[in-house]
């Protein structure tokens, strides 16, 4: 079994239904892969449900994966990273703990967002 923990993004786009996204993320929770996502993952996609619908079909898409916590290690690299790259490279909070908690839980990411990630020192990306 391929482990994979998905940022925000991609969660977002199968939630929004374009069907390149939608089958991927699919395909890949039923074909073998353990999605994971951050506790900030979970967090963002919670918020950005503008209706009890939509609420439902995030808390349905978060229950197929497992939700991994943020702690202080996670913290402090994350502080680390922002330290290092948020200006050069535009770096936020909620992309920092992805990535820092992909690192601890030694998780490769997928995403849509590279340019916030790929710079980071121990995140292993995938094709998305």
């Amino acid at each position: 079994m391929t482990d994979i923990l998905f940022d925000t993004d991609v969660c977002i786009r199968y939630l929004r239904k374009p069907s390149n996204a939608r089958f991927s993320l699919l395909q890949a929770l039923r074909g073998g892969v353990q999605g994971y996502c951050s506790v900030i993952t979970q967090a963002e996609l919670l918020a950005g449900a503008r209706t009890p619908v939509h609420a439902i079909e995030a808390t349905t898409l978060l229950n197929q994966m497992i939700i991994l916590p943020a702690g202080t290690a996670e913290a402090s690299l994350a502080g680390d990273f922002l330290s290092t790259f948020a200006k050069s490279i535009g770096l936020g909070l909620g992309d920092a703990f992805i990535a820092a908690t992909a690192v601890f839980a030694g998780l490769p990411v997928a995403t849509e967002n590279v340019r916030h990630f790929e710079p980071l020192p121990g995140v292993v990306l995938l094709d998305t």
